[in-house]
This record gives structure tokens, sequence and C-alpha cells, in this order.
């Protein structure tokens, strides 16, 4: 029996996938000698039922890759630059206090080292970033808490903030205007998977009337070792790179 397409791969590789079996059945009208009128009767509708299972999940996939590959774009540029002015800002502030720390001590419960915080965040999560803007906001509330003797405190704590709101509203644009726009277009991605996959359970037990398991495996392209994709080459073995 044929070992088939995990259902974990994503939308882009049952797409190829349904492309290879649609390209089997249509191989075997043109060139299989062995079929008879009938058979070719039963794979010419299985290659209508197949061809719109195809173009239904084609139909779902395209949008849904266009828009991956552009609705971040800009996002992620202003989110990095957001990233820069409050590392900018955050090393500023450290440079400005660090030789007074033990001024600042006398006047912050937690010294120098409750303004600026080493804990080191990953941005590529959506919380990794929000962190940074609550850090930033954070040390612009402890430095403007300083007294007037730290001649410098205001302006930086005004460059701490401005670094932070340019962040959070790159952050708040894509919670609340891109994301949002993401879920129909994978759930039609889904829905159109789950179609294609039940479509070929139901296709194989149709033909199992009219042909050996032989013939219906022979319809399913090669895949590599994890069944996530079909192959082209032997480098494609180890490539597992796509979209979700």
């Amino acid at each position: 029996m044929v070992t088939k397409l995990t259902k974990h791969a994503s939308g882009q590789r049952h797409l190829r996938w349904g492309r290879e079996v649609l390209a089997s059945i249509h191989a075997h009208i043109k060139l299989n000698h062995e079929l008879t009128e009938p058979q070719i009767h039963v794979l010419n509708a299985e290659k209508a039922t197949w061809s719109a299972l195809v173009s239904e999940l084609e139909a779902a996939v395209v949008p849904y890759r266009q828009y991956l590959d552009t609705a971040y774009i800009d996002n992620r540029a202003e989110q990095r630059v957001g990233d820069y002015l409050c590392d900018t800002a955050i090393q500023h502030a450290d440079g400005a206090f660090r030789h007074l720390k033990e001024d600042v001590a006398a006047h912050l419960p937690g010294g120098f080292s409750s303004i600026l915080s080493n804990l080191a965040l990953s941005r590529i999560l959506s919380a990794g970033r929000a962190k940074t803007v609550e850090l930033t906001r954070n040390a612009a509330l402890l430095i403007e808490s300083l007294p007037g003797s730290f001649v410098a405190a205001q302006s930086i704590a005004a460059k701490l903030n401005k670094a932070a709101d340019s962040l959070a509203a790159a952050n708040e644009h894509r919670a609340e205007v891109i994301d949002p726009q993401r879920k129909p277009l994978r759930l039609r991605v889904e829905r159109a998977v789950m179609d294609l996959r039940e479509g070929s359970e139901q296709m194989d037990g149709r033909l199992r009337s009219h042909f050996p398991g032989r013939f219906i495996d022979s319809l399913y392209p090669e895949l590599n070792r994890n069944q996530s994709q079909v192959p082209d080459d032997e480098t494609d073995e180890t490539d597992l790179s796509d979209m979700d």
C-alpha cells in the first residue's frame, strides 16, 4: 500500500502532491495501452473530480502564499527599527548613568540595575517585542522619578518613551490589522487540504472496483523519508523549509 503525504504537510506541499496525482491519472489515460474502455471512462471521471479538488486547494493556497510573502514585510521592518531605537535609547541611558550608579542607588530601591535589564529577549515571537516595550517604558518611568539633580534624566526618559512608542505602534498594527487577516486565509487552506485528503480516500475506494492495488499505488508520487514532501532529487530529502 502506498504511503501518502503526511497530514501535517503544508498547503503548498499538498498542492504539489495533488498535482502529481492528477498528472499520474492523465498519464495513464494517455499512455497505458492496457486500459479498457470502461477503465478509461472511470479514470476520466476521477480526473475531473480530482482536478476540481486540486483547483480548490490552489485557489486557497495562492492567496495565502501571497499573504505570507508580502503582508509582514513592512511591519517586520518597522519592528526592527523599533528594536533598534529601543536598544539605542537603553544604551544611551546606560552610558549616561553608569558612572552615577551610587547616586542612582540612593534614590531607587533597586539601584542602577533596576533601570536597565540585561535579559536577552527573543524578538522572533511577539511576546519578546512586547516585553521590550515594557522594559523600555519601565526604564523611562524610573529615570523620570530621579530628582532634578540628574540633569539629563528627563531627556533620556523622553528618548526611551519615544522608542518604546515606536515599537509598540508596530506591534499593535501587527496584532490588530495584519494578524487577523491570516486566520480566514489559513482556515480556507486547511479545509481544502482536508477535502483533498478525503477525496484521495474516496477515489481509492472507487478505483478498487476497477483496478488492482498496484495500479492505485502508481497514481501517487514518491515522498521523502518523513513523507512531508515530493522530492525532486536527493537534495530535497533534507529540505524541510516551507510555509505553514
